[in-house]
């Protein structure tokens, strides 16, 4: 618990917007100028005889993760990764994100089960001490990409009225997968912390699913992918401190997709699972189906009075609407699933009102799915509160077809909203461009490199043009 308790303090996004691809970002800047490098190898390569931190105990030929810390001036300092000498296991393809305002450094790597099962790992350090490693689940079978990691935050009361605050911290991380017959698809899961502790589930989910059919004439899709778009993926932060936005090419689709991921406020879980319990409790006492006006003028109340977290007016709105669903049953409907009726209404009207309760009229990208994960109550303690709902929506911002793109490495930039996306690949002397235009294409265009303009000033000029949309 101590040792990632500065976790759930963090206060600001990770400011990486501007820079290039992080996958496979094995070095990275920490505060004061420390400089971290990820290594892989063997023991016996990484820890010579009689180094700092050599061990006797381990074989010299196991697979293990490192990390070089290395202080303005100062000489390298080497770790070992907790949990990566494990024998038989191989570890690989690292990539390291320093969280400035908490001055945590996380690693996300893969490890080759006895050097066959791939599985992804997640660590963190703070300088002193270390996170146990989170496995995160996926297919076992499949090759992995190095994952790309953003990071979002909040924090409210822990129950209504109360001066206990909860915070919640999520990693957001993206990867792509060869499936079983060669197809390539795009996997994301988030790792929820409440109040420092990891909450015992990351589901994993296949963004390649919101890849829907375009309800708009598309151009034709491109003939022949270019392998380089086919393996470029992004994640970057979003609009406001609880999104991030995701961009990837689906080889099935040929075709371009980004989405808006919204991790929804916890008061709207909070509102819909106490005003449900409130309906059954209320139900039970006052002999449902009888008496129903009773039930759902107190049904109202209730949600009004924990619905301050809030404006008035919305949550007035909500409350009236609960009430007005519960007297339109006629309660003709069993107990139970009038309440579960009433709080997944609840959470369709937060999430519809998330981004600031604006949508596109592009028909694509008014297309939400709202995804619930609970807390493991074995997990996360009780004077963290009762078990959270976490909700995290997914917002299907832009899908286009695929254009062809030149040779070098390419990458993608995306507007704070998504639904903007940049397309970028690097040459000896210049980065050519190719910027979205309404549901479409614009022209290749390009930066020629200069003495003062090399290809990370380019990157930096590219992803402040896409931001800026």
């Amino acid at each position: 618990m101590r040792a990632f308790r500065l976790v759930a303090t963090i206060l600001a996004v990770l400011g990486f917007a501007g820079s290039a691809a992080l996958s496979a970002q094995q070095a990275t800047l920490g505060s004061g100028g420390v400089l971290y490098l990820a290594r892989t190898g063997s023991y016996g390569e990484l820890f010579p005889y009689g180094s700092p931190g050599y061990d006797p105990k381990v074989d010299p030929s196991t697979s293990v993760l490192a990390l070089d810390i290395i202080p303005p001036g100062e000489p390298v300092h080497r770790v070992l990764v907790p949990g990566t000498a494990n024998g038989s296991d191989l570890e690989d393809f690292p990539s390291l994100l320093f969280e400035d305002s908490s001055n945590t450094l996380f690693l996300v790597w893969e490890s080759r089960l006895n050097r066959l099962f791939p599985v992804l790992m997640l660590g963190g350090f703070d300088g002193k001490e270390w996170l146990t490693p989170i496995q995160i689940n996926g297919n076992t079978m499949s090759i992995k990409t190095a994952p790309q990691i953003a990071i979002t935050h909040d924090s409210d009361q822990v129950d209504p009225g109360s001066d206990q605050i909860r915070q919640r911290t999520v990693l957001h991380l993206l990867w792509g997968e060869e499936n079983g017959v060669g197809a390539y698809e795009t996997f994301y899961t988030p790792i929820i912390f409440e109040s420092g502790v990891f909450i015992g589930k990351s589901p994993v989910y296949r963004l390649n699913d919101f890849d829907h059919a375009s309800s708009t004439a598309a151009a034709p899709a491109a003939p022949t992918l270019d392998s380089d778009l086919v393996h470029t993926l992004r994640i970057q932060p979003g609009r406001d401190a609880q999104t991030v936005v995701a961009a990837f090419t689906s080889p099935a689709t040929q075709r371009v997709v980004s989405l808006e991921i919204d991790v929804l406020p916890t008061p709207l879980s909070l509102i819909a699972d106490g005003a449900r319990a409130h309906i059954i409790d209320i139900g039970r006492r006052l002999s449902y189906p009888a008496r129903l006006q009773q039930i759902a003028d107190a049904a109202r109340a209730h949600i009004i009075d924990i619905g301050r977290a809030f404006h008035p007016e919305i949550a007035a709105s909500m409350a009236d609407q609960i009430r007005d669903q519960i007297l339109a049953s006629g309660g003709t409907q069993g107990l139970v699933n009038l309440a579960d009726a009433a709080r997944a209404h609840i959470i369709d009207i937060g999430a519809k009102l998330s981004g600031r309760g604006l949508r596109s009229l592009n028909a694509e990208s008014a297309t939400l799915e709202t995804a619930e994960i609970t807390a493991d109550p074995s997990v996360v303690p009780a004077s963290a509160g009762a078990p959270l709902t976490h909700l995290i929506q997914f917002r299907l911002a832009s899908n286009r077809p695929a254009p062809q793109v030149g040779d070098g490495t390419v990458s993608f930039f995306l507007s704070s909203s998504g639904e903007d996306v940049l397309i970028a690949w690097a040459q000896k002397d210049r980065v050519q461009y190719l910027p979205s235009r309404g549901a479409a294409w614009d022209t290749v265009r390009e930066i020629q490199f200069t003495d003062s303009i090399d290809l990370q000033r380019a990157y930096a000029i590219l992803a402040q043009r896409a931001g800026g949309r």
